[in-house]
């Protein structure tokens, strides 16, 4: 909790530089770790392979991208209550509010990626040219992965962030270190071996990290602190 600075009148007086300041570099650092990893692969894409191959990536990205905010909508607009229940010590109520706002982003991101990977299967078997615009199957199948673990990762991150804190500041710069050298490593090998890595790396670090660091609030919760 933010540390407050009680005046004789009973007001509360809340200072930027020690009070605020500490929680926004940390986020700030969380989405620029992020921000880097997600617009990392075509530029390498492009500097190894070329313009087309990095056009093809890029729209896969993006498209994948926007699937991940459509299901992230469901956990972000819980989070004021959510921010609420913290503060009034509903611990049992903000955890049910999660967890259905939770299945609800997973549900929808997940069926949503499958019917995308599914259409531009079927489309490629009809011979349109429109899926050579797009990477793969093989890249569209690890993404659609990589969505849903992110989609869960992200969620568990905003339910720690209603308790003023940000504990994905480590992770997100460790997985940003991460991706950055598999990606230098393995662009060389193409789309499928970046996305390959990267997916690893989402499944084997950044999910179980943030698992970790999730179930600490669960039991903070529980124990009502």
């Amino acid at each position: 909790r933010l540390p407050e600075a009680v005046q004789a009148d009973g007001s509360v007086v809340i200072n930027w530089r020690t009070d605020i300041f500490p929680l926004q570099w940390r986020t700030a650092t969380t989405w620029i770790s992020w921000f880097f990893i997600l617009n990392l692969f075509t530029p390498l894409t492009f500097s190894e392979k070329g313009p087309q191959e990095a056009g093809r990536l890029g729209m896969a990205l993006t498209v994948f991208g926007s699937i991940t905010t459509v299901g992230m909508s469901w956990v972000n607009a819980k989070f004021p209550l959510m921010g609420q229940h913290v503060a009034r010590g509903e611990h049992a109520v903000l955890r049910q509010l999660f967890r259905t706002a939770l299945v609800r982003a997973l549900a929808v991101n997940a069926l949503v990626s499958m019917v995308f990977v599914a259409l531009v299967w079927g489309l490629g078997w009809w011979g349109s040219p429109w899926v050579m615009r797009l990477a793969g199957l093989d890249v569209l199948l690890l993404l659609a992965l990589v969505t849903v673990i992110n989609t869960a990762v992200f969620s568990m991150s905003t339910y720690m962030r209603a308790y003023r804190e940000e504990p994905m500041q480590t992770p997100s710069v460790v997985l940003a270190f991460a991706v950055g050298i598999m990606a230098l490593y393995t662009s060389p090998w193409g789309m499928t071996a970046m996305m390959s890595g990267y997916a690893l790396l989402c499944a084997v670090l950044s999910l179980p990290w943030t698992v970790l660091l999730w179930r600490g609030y669960l039991k903070r919760g529980a124990d009502g602190h």
